[in-house]
């Protein structure tokens, strides 16, 4: 399993990689949705998941990146993580993506990747 980390915070990302690889888990940390975009388009089968915060710098959000990544690699398991409770309601979420509010424990973030 390869997970892809798109978060723009720093400390976040770290966090999030860390746990994810004493998990046992293979991890790829980018900060916006354009470099996701190019890792998944260089690597295309080589990704199972992708971990992305809502709120990214550049031209797309993860929202964008979420449904973006569905029609191109559907595939690809995609979580979504965010601050912000209206996030959550079942319009502004693409179909099948799973959903993660911050703040997250490192046991929310394997039970959602599981």
């Amino acid at each position: 399993m390869r997970i892809l980390i798109v978060e723009d915070d720093a400390l976040t990302r770290m966090t999030a990689a860390m746990l994810l690889e004493e998990a046992g888990y293979a991890v790829d940390e980018v900060g916006d949705a354009e470099d996701a975009l190019t890792a998944l388009e260089r690597q295309p089968n080589v990704f199972t998941h992708v971990f992305t915060d809502v709120s990214l710098p550049g031209t797309m959000d993860g929202l964008s990146l979420a449904r973006t990544v569905q029609d191109r690699w559907p595939d690809i398991q995609v979580v979504i993580t965010s601050g912000h409770p209206a996030t959550r309601a079942a319009d502004a979420l693409p179909h099948c993506v799973r959903y993660l509010p911050k703040p997250w424990t490192s046991i929310d973030v394997l039970n959602v990747v599981i």
